[in-house]
């Protein structure tokens, strides 16, 4: 007699659900910096922009509680009065699901305190992404002067954040357009799964593996049992998870939180982590250091942040560190000597992670393996003789995914990335790598950078008062990859 098998389809919510806003674009956080086209779509940079489509602006700023986003032009109008600066704004090409503006003062200050307080990055920012930066002068903004309507407000980039608001419409200032949208979340979708004790589990076929509400899911069995029935149930869905990387799928998954973790809490003493998971949920400041006395999963929730004003030490440990949907969770360390130090392997997932060090021959970092699989990765020396990113004898990073950052902004024996006297090796497989030193070599030249596989992107060398080169130069002071 043939055994009777009773199979279950598990469905698992995969994202954050959400209804179709009646017009906008698709984006999130993380999408800050990306470029988005004339149809709404979305690029990491220019030169990832395919054929038939037209790059539009960057995103400067995401709002996603009020699900509303800022991109600029990828270039100026000119310079031009006031009342012509709204007209050629309003009168630029059409982007699907946004609204061509001259910026407001409000606006200016959003897009602004996004990148930084002196919104430097803001107008140094489009070069990276295959724009053009904007000019250290003043833009006008759309907000009359309330007192004369003769008179309005403009945004000096000179000097950082200044405004000035007693300013006639006649004169001529720089103009960059503003897009406007409303932010469109996805529907939800969902992984198919086989329930849990499923007989010839081997022999089963699900596809597609995820699916939206509604769609149709074929099930095969290709075993020798006889199927009586198939049934489907929709299980609850997994609270803001975390999101993690799975290698062989080669991107972040979201993965549960769980149910057993420790909140991370305000210190100003020393702290010892033991071996677990640590969860970081608004704003966090330690005022001491940070031990890791076992293996540490850090969580850092979107729109947390944990500052460490002193140093984490890894005591030859593993800390990975991961982040949620947005990617908006910060890990920002500030210290007079080495700041995130002596750790096996450090991985980043998901999330913002700071390190900056003002002691001379210390780095933002010092470890023996980097992972870095999404989120960013951002590593400074501010002193003299100070590193980004120092790796050990032997180190390695390894970049999947997501953008890393080392500047030594010192103006001795500075760098953006070096390593002990046995060398290390730097691979790129995806995402971003930008290094610079401020008087001396980005990249050690004991530090071996090159390319992973599947990688097309470009490893580029530049000094002062020259061009971008695909020719490698080991005293550049500037090295980019994945621009």
């Amino acid at each position: 007699m043939r055994k009777r098998l009773l199979t279950m389809l598990v469905l698992l919510v995969a994202v954050v659900s959400g209804a179709w806003a009646a017009d906008g674009i698709e984006c999130s956080a993380s999408d800050i910096g990306k470029v988005i086209c004339t149809d709404g779509s979305i690029y990491a940079k220019v030169s990832d922009v395919p054929t038939g489509k037209t790059a539009a602006a960057m995103i400067a700023y995401i709002d996603m509680e009020n699900k509303n986003g800022l991109a600029l032009a990828l270039s100026n109008e000119g310079s031009m009065k006031w009342s012509d600066a709204i007209t050629a704004c309003e009168g630029k090409s059409a982007v699907a699901g946004g609204t061509w503006v001259l910026p407001s003062k409000e606006q200016w200050e959003a897009m602004g305190a996004v990148n930084s307080t002196s919104a430097k990055a803001l107008r140094d920012g489009f070069n990276s992404v295959g724009g053009t930066n904007m000019e250290s002068g003043a833009y006008w903004s759309s907000t009359a002067n309330d007192a004369n309507d003769n008179k309005a407000w403009r945004y000096y980039f000179t000097a950082g954040y200044n405004w000035e608001n007693n300013v006639n419409k006649t004169v001529e200032n720089y103009v960059r357009a503003c897009l406007t949208f409303n932010i469109l979340v996805a529907p939800p979708t969902y992984s198919v799964t086989l329930a849990e004790g499923t007989e010839d589990f081997d022999k089963w076929t699900i596809e597609p593996a995820e699916a939206a509400e509604g769609a149709s899911v074929t099930v095969t069995y290709k075993g020798e049992k006889k199927v009586k029935s198939v049934k489907a149930v929709k299980k609850a869905a997994v609270e803001k998870p975390y999101l993690e990387w799975v290698a062989d799928q080669k991107k972040l998954v979201a993965t549960e939180i769980p149910a057993e973790v420790t909140t991370v809490e305000n210190a100003n003493t020393d702290v010892h982590w033991a071996a677990g998971t640590y969860v970081v949920e608004g704003e966090v400041t330690i005022n001491g250091i940070i031990t890791l006395d076992g293996n540490i999963d850090l969580i850092i929730k979107d729109g947390a942040k944990l500052t460490v004003n002193s140093y984490i030490l890894g005591s030859d440990k593993n800390l990975s560190i991961y982040g949620q949907a947005n990617q908006s969770g910060q890990l920002v360390v500030n210290s007079s000597g080495d700041a995130i130090v002596s750790i096996t392997t450090l991985e980043v997932h998901s999330c913002k992670v700071k390190a900056t060090t003002s002691g001379d021959a210390c780095g933002g970092f010092y470890i023996d393996e980097i992972n870095v699989y999404g989120g960013s990765v951002d590593g400074e020396g501010t002193a003299t003789d100070g590193y980004g990113i120092l790796l050990t004898d032997d180190g390695k990073m390894n970049i999947y995914g997501g953008d890393v950052k080392a500047e030594g902004s010192g103006n001795g024996y500075s760098f953006g990335i070096r390593s002990g006297y046995n060398g290390a090796t730097v691979t790129v497989s995806g995402g971003t790598l930008w290094a610079k030193s401020a008087a001396n070599q980005a990249i050690g030249s004991n530090v071996t950078l090159k390319k992973g596989d599947g990688f097309s992107g470009k490893i580029e060398y530049r000094s002062d008062n020259s061009t971008w080169s695909e020719t490698k130069d080991a005293s550049a002071k500037y090295v980019r990859a994945g621009y």
